[in-house]
């Protein structure tokens, strides 16, 4: 008996049935479709990791960090990169179990897959589409502390010359009543040159998160200044030398 009847006989006895080439196919696009995706994830973890890092008021946070370490440490996106991680795990997971995978080594999966996602994370970031998913990610997962919230957390920091919230009324030409982030309330002086276009007009150059204020009741805006207040009472004084829109 040859190996050929053998096997016919085995197939009989235990009643094996040949499964579908369609199996194979489909089995083969279902992992594409895992590695491809979350090669996307992965792109747009790193765009919001851009947007994180590029937009961050860097000035700001060195102004209110006690050293150099706190400063940097403050700076990284570690929950995107924890994701990106796991994105990237995924996604050589799904590839690897490919009809080909087998053929290329783990580097070269991971640094193909690095390398995508930083191309589609970039188009991501450079068509402004990275800070909306971010925010939208923020508004959905509850354990996720967003940019915006952070934003606050750094400018609310009187003591050092950071104030921000929301205007409640204007009370003249030179002072206006402010509500911080915190529910406080501040009594804002200011002058002419805090509202004028901040940077080198010479050469036409504006900050990068410099934004008009609209000197308005119910406009968000954030100053650079000093408190000239009591901060253990509920309504306190800052010096307003710089006002710019939120």
């Amino acid at each position: 008996m040859n190996n050929a009847q053998k096997l016919l006989e085995k197939i009989e006895a235990e009643n094996i049935t040949p499964i579908s080439a369609w199996y194979f196919i489909l089995k083969n696009i279902g992992f594409w479709i895992i590695g491809l995706l979350f090669v996307a994830f992965g792109g747009v973890s790193i765009a919001i990791m851009m947007d994180i890092v590029f937009e961050t008021e860097t000035d700001v946070l060195q102004s209110i960090t006690h050293s150099q370490i706190e400063f940097y440490l403050s700076y990284i996106p570690f929950f995107w990169i924890f994701f990106l991680i796991i994105f990237l795990a995924f996604a050589y997971f799904g590839v690897s179990n490919t009809k080909k995978g087998y053929r290329y080594s783990p580097f070269a999966w991971l640094g193909g897959s690095i390398i995508l996602s930083i191309i589609l994370g970039s188009t991501i970031f450079f068509s402004g589409y990275a800070e909306k998913i971010e925010h939208t990610v923020a508004q959905h997962i509850s354990f996720y502390y967003g940019t915006e919230e952070m934003k606050k957390q750094h400018w609310t920091h009187a003591q050092d010359g950071f104030l921000a919230g929301e205007i409640i009324e204007v009370t003249s030409d030179s002072t206006l009543l402010l509500q911080d982030w915190n529910g406080k309330q501040w009594t804002i002086f200011y002058s002419e040159d805090a509202l004028r276009k901040q940077g080198d007009e010479k050469y036409g150059y504006k900050p990068k998160h410099y934004k008009p204020a609209k000197i308005e009741k119910g406009q968000y805006i954030k100053i650079r200044g000093e408190s000239i207040g009591n901060k253990n009472i509920q309504q306190s004084m800052f010096m307003g030398k710089k006002i710019m829109g939120w």
